[in-house]
């Protein structure tokens, strides 16, 4: 008898330890069938609510190169990382101040690679190339402090970080120095405490993760880690936990975990992986309270978009062509009801004569509302857009 209750508690204490681990997916989560649960669409007329237009505004101090990632504060306040630093931007556009400085001194970092505010949307964090993390002040931009995180082993770089509670933080790496080994565990998720301690590893790495779009925001404030290679399940961080809250089953046209194995001595052979003949990437994942979005690399390399009703699993997609040779119109942030569009499309278009390729939501924001950048040599539109699903 006691070895029967020994021998169940082994079981039990292994499952939950393998569950910790983000090893197990639980199957009551929503799953999204993109290929059966959403309808194609090329005119958006029936399913946009409503659109808003923010011009971001351009001084010499709020230049915008290019957009990494923008994160949306409780009261609509936009943090944007962009390729020269970061930046404030109020709910309207108009530009604040700086978040922190770029440079090698001691309060600044040296190249942001991500960004995150902390659970209470009083700091912003900013993950520099060295995997330091430089915490500034929401209200001013102004240098709070800086941690080094400790990992338990010798650690490759990461690429994105989320809040935990007490202050403490996750980072994401992607794989391993030698990326070809895959009979060593190695954990893409680490989870810190406030002093830079080493608590948690989580998210074992099933194949060659491309560092790609990792970690967003969601409206919450809580964070999602896209499915990674080899894998269709969707994370969310909140607090000290890493939950599994959505799957994508694409059958048998998704990509094959096989696909994401390389051998030693061999480089990962991204164009190959991108235009095969499977849907793979579901990435850009945001989410307002009732709708998800996500985009997904198609079979030869065509962009597919998608947003769905969270509550009926029912939903619309749209297709960038390769063909397209103009700027990709992407979801970038999320709030409560709207999802955040970066248009940076700097072509002076004649709405009565679109090319035949472009992608039919550009089209219809350049038709119908109107948006055109005209060449100015100004920074890019947010294009708030709250969709209509049945």
């Amino acid at each position: 008898m006691k070895r029967n209750i020994l021998f169940l508690f082994v079981i039990v204490t292994g499952l939950i330890s393998c569950k910790s681990k983000g090893s197990q997916v639980q199957n009551h989560i929503p799953t999204f069938f993109p290929l059966t649960q959403s309808i194609q669409v090329k005119d958006f007329m029936p399913y946009i609510d409503s659109v808003a237009i923010l011009p971001l505004e351009a001084t010499d101090s709020s230049f915008i190169k290019d957009i990494k990632k923008i994160l949306v504060t409780p009261s609509g306040q936009m943090v944007i990382l962009n390729t020269s630093g970061i930046l404030l931007f109020d709910e309207k556009g108009h530009f604040l101040f700086p978040v922190g400085t770029q440079g090698r001194g001691p309060e600044e970092y040296l190249h942001a690679v991500d960004i995150c505010l902390n659970e209470s949307a009083t700091e912003v964090w900013a993950l520099d190339k060295d995997k330091s993390v430089s915490k500034y002040a929401l209200s001013n931009g102004h240098f709070i402090g800086k941690i080094i995180p400790r990992f338990s082993t010798n650690y490759p770089d990461c690429i994105g970080i989320a809040p935990a509670s007490k202050e403490g933080f996750f980072l994401f790496g992607c794989n391993p120095y030698e990326k070809s080994d895959f009979t060593t565990p190695f954990y893409c998720l680490n989870l810190f405490d406030a002093t830079g301690k080493h608590i948690d590893s989580l998210l074992p790495r099933k194949a060659y993760v491309l560092p790609l779009d990792a970690i967003t925001q969601s409206y919450d404030n809580s964070y999602l880690i896209r499915p990674q290679e080899g894998d269709k399940v969707c994370y969310r961080l909140k607090g000290k936990k890493m939950d599994a809250i959505y799957q994508f089953d694409f059958g048998r046209k998704y990509m094959p975990l096989s696909s994401g194995k390389i051998r030693p001595g061999q480089h990962f052979d991204i164009q190959n992986y991108v235009n095969a003949p499977y849907y793979k990437l579901p990435m850009y994942i945001h989410e307002t309270a009732d709708q998800l979005y996500f985009s997904c690399g198609g079979p030869e390399a065509n962009d597919h978009f998608y947003v769905f009703n969270k509550t009926t699993l029912q939903g619309i997609h749209w297709v960038h062509d390769r063909k397209d040779a103009t700027a990709l119109l992407l979801a970038k942030a999320s709030d409560k009801d709207f999802f955040y569009y970066i248009f940076n499309d700097y072509n002076d278009y004649i709405p009565e004569s679109l090319p035949i390729e472009m992608e039919p939501l550009k089209r219809y924001l350049i038709k119908e509302k109107h948006v055109n950048l005209k060449g100015d040599s100004m920074n890019p539109l947010i294009i708030k857009i709250k969709f209509k699903l049945p």
